[in-house]
């Protein structure tokens, strides 16, 4: 019996140190992991190793561990050895060596940085036997152990080993049997309903809370740690307020506490509010509290929930931007614009359109705007345009309207459709006066037709040029002169095309100064197409646009036979002036013989006259007789010579 006894007590004891062995182990894993995954949600935020233990360092300063033994170590691989960066026990910090890899020590965690998540018994680095819980650290390569000497376990057990205690034992032993024999198919549903329940608790997209109505937190699920980086066992039993939600500004912790208020009186309380979650993460929240009442009506529970509305938030703003710059820009256009439904009726206009046409906006709206601003006449092209419109075509098209009072305006039309998903909602018109551009078009119109026929019918070949000197026109005397046709030559180089080798400094040095704004007049030759020169007058205009230079055009005059006449000039002027230099001039009083006919020169001396006009001017002499001579000295051949001379009466 007393075997019996011992049996049954040791086994009591046994079950006990199970169950507690258990409970410790549980605690252990939810440490380790939960450890873990701050850490792993510090490395994800960009926070740097060192920061990221400064900051667990620091936390774990107000952290109570399980026991007096209980430990919490932070450890890496580095080479062939196991280095510890944290060590961690209730009543101190420590920094153990390091351990080589291979050896029998630190085994929970070298399981945990050989990537193993779990629980077992063996030597830590001490060599010490305890019960450890090893988790890794994903993205760090680190390993984190939270466990308990064995011997500390053990020592309750072994102090507890009286006669007494061992029937008081078989006692709770034969109770607890048959509690758990009794409740186990309740226990069982229990565990599947809290294992439902935790799976939606915890996988959920929106935040979870839990909490007494005096506000304090009883449970929170994943999604809303993660978004601090907390633990379960950090945030429980804590007033909901002061949790690391809603830690800041002050503002919005006052705001949770009298919403929490609120929400134990029965009332349902929901606000928008902004936090700032782990790694300075921001999240707009939808956030409510709805009260449990029990079937008496006292409030028994509080749910808080919170749903992230940034996006939300941020898409809302982004169309009221987008509608207040749509507004603005419909309001301040230049352009008349008006807007119509799928009807073709009047929903609004801007005061472009107000000012164009004389309408208010208050007095068309609603009305068909084809009935507002068409004439009879031009009834049928509006109606068949604004169904165009709405069947989901851009037009535009220059037209003619009627304002308020009759008067015809000539606008450009852009009209637009305005569909969602596919459906023709209605469309936009823009409409512009262009009266005085339509008179400004024809005018220019008129000019450039008078332009054209200027520069086509004038005697002079003219060529214009882009701001690259490329040839963008002639005329049919630049054709004619130069032998080349316009299809030919266009975007060809100017100075390529005529210069010859030896004017083509002349011909750079003009489309230089003609590029710097001049207006150029010169003269040289150029090269037909046949290869033969012309000699040309060049009159090089450059063209320019508000104040920039976009070409220019030249003007060339055939001056060959002009020049032929000049150079035939030159030669006779000096020829002549040769020749003057030559002439030896007779001038003043010459004293001649009345006889003979002899001059007398400057040294007194008698000449006959022929010599003296030889030797003072360039004249020369031949000689012949005069009819009355011959007939005086030579009669007889005179009367032969000149027979009728003497038939004639003296």
């Amino acid at each position: 019996m007393a075997v019996a006894c011992f049996l049954v007590g040791g086994t009591a004891l046994g079950l006990l140190y199970w169950l507690a062995r258990v409970e410790v182990q549980n605690r252990l894993v939810e440490v380790a992991q939960g450890e873990a995954r701050i850490l792993e949600a510090m490395v994800r935020a960009g926070q740097t190793p060192e920061n990221a233990l400064a900051i667990l360092h620091a936390s774990h300063h107000q952290y109570q561990l399980l026991t007096k033994s209980g430990e919490i170590d932070v450890a890496l691989r580095r080479g062939d050895e196991i280095v510890f960066l944290m060590a961690h026990r209730s009543d101190a910090h420590m920094s153990p060596p390091s351990i080589p890899w291979e050896s029998d020590l630190a085994q929970p965690m070298r399981a945990a940085l050989s990537g193993g998540s779990g629980v077992l018994i063996g030597r830590d680095y001490r060599g010490r036997r305890v019960l450890a819980a090893y988790e890794p650290v994903q993205g760090a390569g680190w390993g984190v152990v939270a466990k308990i000497d064995m011997a500390e376990l053990y020592a309750p057990f072994l102090q507890s080993g009286t006669a007494g205690a061992s029937v008081m034992l078989v006692v709770v032993l034969l109770a607890a049997l048959i509690f758990v024999r009794m409740t186990n198919p309740l226990v069982q549903r229990l565990e599947e309903s809290e294992s439902r329940f935790r799976a939606i608790f915890n996988q959920t997209f929106e935040f979870v809370w839990l909490m007494k109505p005096d506000g304090t937190l009883l449970e929170a699920n994943q999604t809303a740690l993660d978004f601090t980086g907390q633990v379960p066992s950090l945030v429980r039993r804590r007033f909901f307020w002061e949790t690391r939600w809603w830690n800041e500004p002050a503002e919005l912790q006052e705001l949770v506490k009298s919403a929490v208020a609120v929400a134990a009186q029965g009332q349902v309380v929901r606000r928008e509010v902004e936090l700032r979650g782990f790694g300075e993460r921001a999240m707009t929240l939808d956030f409510s509290l709805k009260p449990v009442a029990d079937s008496a009506g006292r409030i028994g529970l509080l749910i808080g929930e919170g749903r992230d509305i940034t996006e939300r938030k941020a898409a809302e703003r982004t169309l009221a931007e987008h509608s207040a710059r749509l507004d603005s820009l419909i309001r301040n256009s230049p352009l008349a614009i008006v807007a119509h439904d799928k009807d073709a009726r009047v929903t609004l206009c801007n005061p472009a359109f107000e000012q164009l046409f004389q309408y208010r906006q208050e007095q068309i709206i609603g009305r068909p705007v084809d009935d507002l601003i068409a004439s009879v006449e031009e009834a049928q092209e509006a109606v068949g345009l604004t169904n165009r419109v709405l069947t989901g075509e851009s037009v535009h098209v220059v037209t003619r309207r009627r304002r308020r009072d009759g008067t015809a305006v000539d606008v450009e039309l852009h009209t637009v459709p305005l569909q969602i998903a596919g459906e023709s909602l209605g469309g936009f018109g823009l409409y512009q006066d262009i009266t005085d551009r339509l008179q400004a078009e024809n005018e220019v119109r008129a000019r450039t037709t008078q332009l054209d026929a200027l520069i086509r019918n004038s005697p002079l070949a003219i060529v214009v040029l882009d701001a690259e000197q490329r040839i963008q026109m002639c005329n049919p005397a630049f054709e004619q002169l130069f032998f080349y046709r316009q299809a030919e030559i266009m975007g060809a180089q100017l100075d390529a095309l005529l210069a010859p080798p030896e004017e083509a400094l002349n011909a750079e040095d003009i489309t230089r100064r003609v590029s710097h704004g001049a207006k150029v007049k010169a003269s040289g030759r150029r090269r037909r197409r046949d290869g033969t020169l012309v000699e040309v007058e060049i009159h090089a205009v450059p063209l320019v646009v508000e104040g920039k230079t976009v070409g220019a055009y030249a003007l060339y005059d055939d001056i060959t036979e002009r020049r032929r006449h000049e150079v035939e000039r030159e030669r006779l002027v000096a020829e002549l002036r040769e020749a003057l230099k030559n002439v030896k001039t007779l001038s003043g009083l010459l004293p001649i013989c009345a006889s003979c006919k002899k001059i007398r020169d400057d040294k007194g001396y008698w000449n006959r006259i022929e010599t003296f006009l030889r030797e003072h001017s360039q004249a020369e002499f031949s000689h012949g007789i005069c009819p009355d001579c011959a007939k005086k000295l030579y009669p007889d051949q005179f009367a032969k010579m000149y027979p009728e001379k003497k038939r004639a009466p003296d």
